[in-house]
């Protein structure tokens, strides 16, 4: 695994970015892959999701309101 990785923090999850502190996604099927299995209540409350100048792999943050 890359420096740029944690270990998933449950089985199953997606790698986490040492820079964002976010899940990371390859790729954009990966990351709604990821919300439909887990079901979130949280809405995406950036514009997008967005390339991390990091890692370069996919992050977006939700909050539930």
């Amino acid at each position: 695994m890359s420096d740029l990785f944690e270990q998933p923090r449950w089985p199953g999850g997606p790698l986490i970015c040492e820079a964002e502190n976010l899940p990371a996604f390859e790729n954009m099927d990966a990351l709604l892959d990821f919300q439909l299995r887990n079901g979130e209540g949280g809405n995406i409350h950036r514009s997008a999701p967005y390339v991390c100048q990091f890692c370069g792999w996919l992050h977006y943050e939700s909050r539930v309101e």
